[in-house]
């Protein structure tokens, strides 16, 4: 299912901030345990 009509490289810069940027889940309402399972996994993909 297609949900747009742009084409690659018709936003040049939108598309390299979304080749470039992580984001990792983060709110006020993350548990000790919640925030210990995100840096764990990004420990494994980094290591």
């Amino acid at each position: 299912m297609i949900l747009h009509d742009w084409r690659d490289g018709e936003f040049p810069n939108a598309e390299r901030i979304g080749r470039e940027t992580v984001t990792i889940p983060l709110h006020c309402g993350m548990m000790e345990a919640d925030v210990d399972r995100v840096c764990a996994a990004i420990a494994d993909i980094l290591n």
